[in-house]
């Protein structure tokens, strides 16, 4: 999906879609996209969900998302494999304000793991 985000983004916001969840990247990340909309400016929150059981790590710990919250706010904690177990990871919250989501207060930056 991101890299064919452009060809979709179009449908998304006729859709008027404002949360997207995928996976099967093997890393994890968010976006905040803006929808371009005459009406009124909105936003996209994108949420890229690790992989909770593959081989293949590209440079993070086998992880997923635990999503929750409702239709104005969200909370994402990301779900880390210790070897063991999965332990919470960094934590994000979103608000959505007059249709647009934005991060409540961006986390401190990930310290790279040894």
């Amino acid at each position: 999906m991101v890299g064919r985000m452009p060809l979709a983004l179009p449908s998304l916001e006729r859709a008027h879609v404002d949360l997207l969840l995928s996976g099967h990247r093997h890393v994890r990340h968010t976006h905040l996209l803006p929808v371009r909309e005459a009406a009124a400016p909105r936003s996209l929150l994108v949420l890229l969900a690790g992989t909770a059981c593959s081989r293949r790590h590209r440079g993070e710990a086998n992880s997923y998302n635990l999503v929750t919250g409702g239709r104005e706010s969200l909370t994402v904690t990301v779900r880390e494999w210790t070897g063991e177990r999965f332990v919470a990871g960094v934590t994000r919250g979103y608000l959505r304000r007059e249709g647009r989501w934005e991060e409540e207060s961006p986390p401190p930056p990930e310290t790279p793991r040894a």
